[in-house]
């Protein structure tokens, strides 16, 4: 190959992953700040208890369908030799979301609460849904449709009525929070009817079957990527279920609500992994392991960038912004925001850098620091969370990424020394 040609082949690979990035990220913001404006409806109209139910159903049926998502996205494109169909996968994936709905129709059986047993499977039939459309999106990212990524991200966020009747309550629902669930549903319906269905007819997808065998070898390929994303979610998710064991539903409202603004690190740092993760593990397999390092290192820098610009932000306009959009009442706990984004930074470093562990497939490694960021979560959480309440929380957040992130940075760098 000339220098002329080598010089085209890297910028067209270049100019893939930004497109590749730009629609990602476009997608997820999108489709975020829709969810984030119903979260705000939810907390001025019907208050922060009401919110508290929302927040604490999101939180089990997060943890439930994580494992079951499996980074499926992710797998399908790294599997250079496509030892699975398209079909193979979405059957997986759906088999998998069924085991874990099943797994929280179970879990409502040990709830006294009906309202949130509601809540819980309104939140659940969502995930089962989304889980779906993740593997959807891996399979048009991979066949380069990314106008359905962008489309999905759209449909999804832009129904007008799903932000109109959400606010005016929507009384056959019950109340505004399971109308709010029941309308996210019903977007997500939407979007897999109109945007993926297509999508895959497009690519002449085989009929949807289910074998035990071809699930067995996709359920071992994807169990690094499953606990890699399981812990992710932990992280973010037991602090909310300890604080609302041990204190009322409003705090966890008012931490939730601090949480939600982490999407924005993290949906850059998704983007960003999702687009060089393939390249990654290319350079990793052909032995140009510090070429893929730097690629961690720069994923890493620009998600930690974004981190610390949101807590200048917070620092600075933080209880002004958080008393406007929200109420005085949370404006109390603006300081949450300052500690939320700190642990984002050190997000950031945490996922950038243990991507360069997965694409050297490094997966002992890898285990041991999901161990050790679950543990610390849990741990702290429940030290700190039954005395300090929301601050507890917050603190956990922090330590929890605190820990990985060392670990993944020694790690890494350890790792492209040797090889």
């Amino acid at each position: 190959m000339t220098n002329k040609q080598t010089n085209y082949s890297q910028t067209h690979r270049l100019q893939n992953i930004l497109r590749s990035v730009a629609v990602l990220l476009s997608s997820g913001l999108i489709y975020s700040a829709s969810y984030f404006a119903i979260t705000v409806l939810i907390n001025r109209v019907s208050g922060a208890t009401e919110a508290g139910y929302f927040f604490q159903a999101a939180a089990i049926a997060n943890i439930f369908f994580q494992f079951s998502a499996m980074g499926l996205s992710i797998l399908i494109l790294t599997d250079e030799r496509r030892r699975f169909s398209y079909s193979e996968y979405l059957s997986f994936q759906i088999t998998m979301s069924t085991f874990a709905m099943i797994g929280v129709l179970l879990l409502t059986l040990f709830y006294s609460d009906a309202y949130l047993v509601l809540i819980l499977l309104l939140a659940s039939v969502q995930r089962f849904l989304s889980n779906i459309l993740t593997t959807a999106t891996g399979i048009f990212q991979r066949e380069e449709l990314l106008r359905y990524i962008f489309r999905q991200g759209v449909l999804i966020s832009a129904l007008p009525l799903l932000l109109i009747a959400t606010y005016y309550g929507v009384g056959v629902f019950g109340t505004r929070v399971a109308g709010a669930n029941a309308l996210l549903s019903i977007s997500f319906v939407a979007t897999a009817v109109f945007i993926m269905v297509p999508g895959l007819r497009q690519l002449r997808m085989g009929v949807l079957r289910f074998s035990p065998k071809v699930s067995m070898q996709i359920f071992r390929l994807a169990i690094p990527l499953g606990v890699a994303s399981v812990s992710i979610v932990l992280i973010m998710e037991v602090p909310k279920i300890v604080l609302a064991h041990y204190h009322p539903l409003n705090y966890v409202a008012y931490y939730s609500t601090m949480v939600y603004f982490l999407i924005v690190p993290r949906l850059v740092s998704e983007a960003i992994t999702n687009s060089l993760y393939k390249h990654m593990a290319e350079l990793s397999n052909g032995k140009r392991h510090w070429a893929s390092f730097r690629l961690a290192s720069a994923n890493a820098l620009i998600t930690a960038t974004v981190a610390i610009l949101m807590v200048a932000l917070a620092l600075i306009l933080g209880h002004q912004l958080i008393t406007a959009i929200f109420t005085p009442e949370y404006g109390q706990y603006s300081y949450l925001l300052v500690m939320v984004m700190i642990a984002g930074v050190f997000m950031g470093v945490d996922r950038g850098f243990a991507s360069y562990i997965m694409a050297e497939q490094a997966y002992r490694l890898q285990y041991a620091r999901d161990a050790m960021a679950i543990t610390t979560v849990t741990a702290v959480s429940m030290l700190l969370i039954p005395d300090m309440g929301v601050t507890g929380a917050a603190l956990a957040l922090i330590s929890a990424n605190i820990a990985p992130a060392v670990f993944s940075v020694v790690t890494a760098a350890v790792l492209a020394s040797r090889r």
